[in-house]
């Protein structure tokens, strides 16, 4: 099967784009960007289409979803023209929307229907509209993304997908296909298991529910136990309430012949307390009416002011308002001007005395300069300079060098002569690996031409047989392709459905005799295809097949295991080092005579400007001259200082002598007089103290005013206590006179006579309020009734009572009350027992049918626990039997593999190991060491699963020779691997279509060399695709 075309009709930022592709090897190389990846999920899209099941779907199609859904516009569709290797050709529609597959073959107006997939496929389906197209060569979605398809970073995904690729990995351990692996057989094992007995704990197959109906049961007959002893104690407890009622109520009466004892006592209390009050009213008869409260009220207050009244006040002591005032009128007149010094004009004092001591100690310094010597007409940094020259020494050459050349060059010697030996080993092993390669071409060759001589008879076999388009023509097309007779599968395939038959038997006998007879037509059809392998085997040598079978397929020739030579050895340079030591050599002979040059130079210029030769001596010298220059320059400047500091201080004995004129007058002569602006400030510091003194007496004005107010008030308020203290003993005499006491003006006097009449209404009013008391207490004892009235009913209660108890309870309405509630309680609770107990009764259920229930289901699990135990040893059985096929697949991978491992990595490793449960890889590396190739470098990875992905897809037992699409799978290599790697791209496609994306500018540069049309072709995308989000 090869793509002639693939169109993005509507698919990520393609709208209408088509890519053609060869028939050999396709190379699309382009930018970042540029739309490879896109165009790689494209062709996977149009094999594997999209699912039209309900949900979001995997985290796979949920990210293709995300990734390739077109930019713009609802429409999602991808198309493609295909090849196959019969000749036919289709053009196949993926509605990625829908999900919906329209497969169109060449010259047709209309997609295939469900019929003619059938005939010409041999397929069965159940949604016919949601159909792959790798199904149509037998490869599901997840064997496409593993194995065909190589995602960009995703090569190692075949690890991820082993458990998926199982039943693809046995069918190529067999020589043959056939229509059943064991692969196969132990997914029919899991679904009858799953179908007819299933979990304890997940879903609803036959083992679960029975479970479930089994605890239901032995709830219900636990249920129907548990009830039937309810009922026996509902029924005690029914007449054990019965009694509790009776006594109950036998209380009762006892307590209410308490109460009516009690209630005839409380009413001989009532009227022995009406006699009681009867004799206190007869007591308080004497007592007269008390006088108007009005008037007790206007004399109590009038009492209360007269004994509440204040102590009279002394007189304020201290001076009088008169004596204050005379002493406000003494005080002098807050004086004008400064009383402190202004802090400005102090600070301006301050500063002249600053200037004015700096002036004083600078002309008491010695400003003489110093005495001329004999020194050279010479500077000190001349003389300096001419002693760090005289001091410098002469370069020194390091003996060491010279040996590490005499060393370097004998190396060098040496490597050219092990370099002349390594040559002509190469030379040898090249000629032996070009030998080899010529070897296989031949082979190869030989092999294309019986290739097609083989199709050739293979076309002409077809038309040989009835054309019915079907499975009969799948089934000649794979026993074309096997070169060998048919294996054990078909045997053990028959063991399995006559053991699962014999199972199926206990639960459904018309399955399980369908089942078994199936088996029994397996295992014949096994037995007669292996007694006819030998004559079928023993064919080839007598010439022309027979009409009835089909011819056999030539066998290609063994990939030769290339020792690769290795890079070409490289003649050896001498080391940089011994130039090095030639250049520092050069250079110490130069500065060697550049010395003794400027030294000899030297001496004769301080020979003629009488100069001492010794550095000590010079710089001595130069310090002696640094000192005379400096002196001289500190003489200048001290002067320079004086005159400054003298201007300086005429300024600030005239900014001081400014500020003190503008605090009043001011006699100075010489404003710029230090001294004279000095006195000044002083005389202006002791008239500040005098107006100081007078500002303090003038200060003292305001608290003399505020102590006269203060006196004033104190006068005021002694004369308005003195007025109210003889207004309340005037109200209380006039008080006294009222009630008619004769006391005179005598205030105290009056006050007595007023406490005692005041006593006596109070005494006047107590005894009306308690008889007031009295008569209102009578009238409640009596409610309403007569003293006479009260005792006929006594007589009335007591009567028929019998004798009286001798002790009555406290509470014995709470007693009647708590007896009545015991006897409602204990007749509500025997109804309640009562209507339980008929209740119980009408719900009593059939405890005999739920212990036969219960055994019942016991029998069935226990029926279905066996047959579970019964399929997981034939399952078990059959996994033995699936790891035997692994063991015969992996030489199989091993063998594709090792033929050419060592071209992609460069001779490095020379064997492989493949598990097939896993598709785990070890690699041998030189040492003899097995190597986990997942562990290894990332390029290496990478290839080798690369290897194990083109010996998956040469082996996976497909009607159609399966393209290889790549994206970016070189990325890891470094360059030499890439060529090695693309050259066995470029040979294997020369039995299936290769198709690799990539970005590298090393590809393309190889595709340039060498694909040429019609059968190879390179593709160079342009840029970024236009529109990119």
């Amino acid at each position: 099967m090869k793509f002639m075309e693939v169109t993005a009709t509507h698919f990520g930022p393609f709208r209408g784009d088509t890519l053609h592709l060869a028939p050999g090897f396709t190379v699309v190389h382009g930018p970042n960007e540029s739309g490879k990846s896109t165009w790689a999920a494209a062709l996977f899209a149009v094999l594997a289409g999209r699912r039209r099941a309900p949900g979001r779907g995997t985290g796979v199609e949920a990210q293709f979803r995300k990734r390739h859904q077109p930019w713009r516009g609802s429409r999602w569709q991808v198309g493609a023209t295909i090849a196959l290797d019969s000749g036919d050709t289709l053009d196949v529609t993926q509605d990625l929307v829908g999900g919906t597959t329209a497969i169109v073959p060449a010259g047709a107006e209309r997609a295939l229907g469900r019929k003619e997939l059938e005939e010409r496929f041999g397929l069965t389906h159940t949604d016919w509209a949601d159909i792959d197209v790798g199904e149509l060569f037998g490869l599901s979605r997840e064997t496409l993304r593993s194995i065909i398809f190589v995602p960009q970073a995703d090569i190692l995904r075949v690890l991820q997908d082993a458990k998926k690729l199982q039943e693809f990995i046995q069918r190529a351990a067999t020589t043959e296909s056939l229509d059943v692996t064991a692969h196969q057989v132990l997914e029919k094992l899991k679904d009858e298991a799953s179908t007819r007995v299933g979990s304890e704990s997940i879903g609803q197959r036959p083992l679960r529910r029975t479970l479930a109906e089994l605890e239901e049961a032995k709830k219900a007959t636990y249920a129907l136990r548990a009830a039937r002893d309810e009922l026996r104690l509902t029924a005690a407890r029914v007449s054990g309430l019965r009694g509790d009622e009776e006594r109950a109520r036998a209380e009762l009466e006892r307590v209410r012949v308490l109460q009516v004892w009690a209630e005839a006592d409380a009413l001989e209390q009532r009227l022995a307390k009406v006699r009681g009050y009867d004799e206190q009213l007869a007591g308080l008869a004497s007592i007269g009416e008390p006088a108007a409260d009005d008037l007790v009220e206007r004399l109590r207050a009038a009492l209360n002011g007269f004994l509440n009244r204040d102590a009279l006040p002394e007189e304020p002591p201290g001076p009088s308002a008169d004596e204050l005032r005379e002493q406000l009128a003494e005080l002098p007149e807050m004086p004008e001007g400064d009383t402190a010094p202004d802090p400005a004009v102090r600070g301006l004092w301050e500063a002249l005395n600053r200037v004015t001591s700096s002036l004083d100690s600078r002309e008491d310094l010695d400003h003489a300069a110093p005495a001329e010597g004999t020194l050279p007409d010479a500077s000190s940094d001349e003389l300096r300079e001419f002693a760090t020259q005289v001091r410098a020494a002469r370069p020194v050459w390091d003996a060491t060098h010279d040996e590490d050349e005499s060393r370097l060059r004998d190396q060098y010697d040496h490597d050219l002569a092990q370099h002349a030996r390594d040559l002509l080993a190469w030379q040898e092993r090249s000629a032996s690996q070009e030998e080899a390669m010529r070897r296989y071409t031949v082979a190869k060759e030989r092999y294309d031409a019986e290739r097609v001589t083989y199709e050739q008879e293979v076309a002409a076999f077809r038309g040989r047989q009835p054309v019915d388009g079907g499975p009969g023509r799948r089934a000649s097309d794979q026993y074309a392709r096997s070169s060998a007779g048919p294996s054990l599968w078909l045997l053990i395939a028959g063991g399995v459905l006559v053991v699962i038959g014999l199972l199926m038997l206990l639960l459904d006998p018309v399955i399980g005799g369908a089942g078994a007879a199936v088996g029994v037509a397996v295992l014949v059809a096994g037995l007669v295809m292996r007694g006819r392998r030998p004559a079928r085997v023993a064919d080839p040598s007598s010439g022309t097949p027979s009409a009835q079978d089909p011819p056999v397929a030539p066998t290609p020739p063994e990939v030769p295991i290339f020792q690769h030579p290795g890079d070409k050895p490289r003649e050896p340079v001498i080391s940089d080092r011994v130039d090095d030591i030639v250049r520092r050599r050069d250079a110490w002979q130069r500065a060697a005579s550049e010395f003794d040059q400027r030294r000899v130079e030297l001496t004769t210029l301080l020979g003629d400007r009488g100069l001492p030769i010794d550095p000590n001596e010079l710089e001595g010298l130069a310090r002696r001259i640094d000192e005379r220059e400096g002196a001289k320059k500190l003489a200048d400047e001290q002067r320079e200082e004086i005159a400054r500091l003298r201007v300086e201080v005429g300024d600030a004995a005239h900014r001081l002598v400014d500020a003190l004129r503008a605090k009043g007058p001011l006699d100075v002569a010489n404003p710029r007089d230090a001294r004279e602006a000095d006195a000044a400030y002083r005389r202006y510091e002791e008239a500040c103290a005098e107006r100081a003194v007078v500002a303090r007496e003038a200060q003292r004005r305001e608290e003399l005013t505020r102590t006269l107010e203060i006196r004033e008030q104190a006068d005021q308020a002694y004369r308005e206590a003195v007025g109210r203290d003889a207004a309340r003993a005037e109200a209380v005499v006039a008080a006294a006179r009222e009630v008619d006491a004769d006391t005179g003006d005598d205030p105290d006097q009056a006050a007595g006579k007023l406490e005692d009449w005041l006593g006596a209404q109070n005494r006047a009013r107590e005894a009306r309020h308690v008889r007031d008391n009295v008569l209102s207490l009578r009238e409640q004892q009596l409610d309403g009734a007569t003293t006479a009235e009260l005792e006929e009913q006594l007589t009335t209660l007591t009567s028929g009572l019998g004798e009286r108890p001798e002790h009555l309870p406290s509470e014995v309405d709470e007693l009647v009350a708590g007896a009545a509630k015991a006897v409602e309680d204990a007749a509500t609770e025997r109804a309640g027992a009562e209507g339980e107990l008929a209740r119980l009764r009408r719900s009593e259920g059939d405890l005999a049918q739920a212990v036969e229930a219960e055994a019942a289901l016991s029998r069935e699990k226990s029926s279905l626990e066996e047959l579970k135990s019964i399929l997981d040893l034939v399952a078990g059985d059959l996994e033995v039997a699936q790891q035997e096929a692994h063991r015969n697949i992996s030489p199989v991978l091993e063998r594709a593999i090792r033929g050419r491992l060592p071209l992609v990595t460069q001779g490095r490793y020379q064997d492989v190991r493949v598990k097939a449960e896993t598709l785990a890889v070890e690699l041998l590396d030189p040492s003899g060491t097995w190597r986990d190739a997942a562990l290894l470098s990332q390029g290496t990875t990478e290839q080798t699963y690369l290897l194990l992905r083109l010996a998956l897809v040469e082996n996976l037992g497909t009607d159609e020779a399966m393209p290889l699409i790549l994206d970016d799978v070189t990325v890891q290599c470094d360059a030499a691997r890439t060529v090695a790697l693309l050259d066995l791209l470029h040979e294997v496609s020369k039995e299936r279509q290769v198709v690799l994306f990539s970005q590298e500018t090393g590809v393309r540069a190889w595709a340039r060399e060498k694909l040429a049309d019609p059968q190879d072709r390179l593709i160079e995308l342009e840029g970024p695709v236009p529109g990119r989000r």
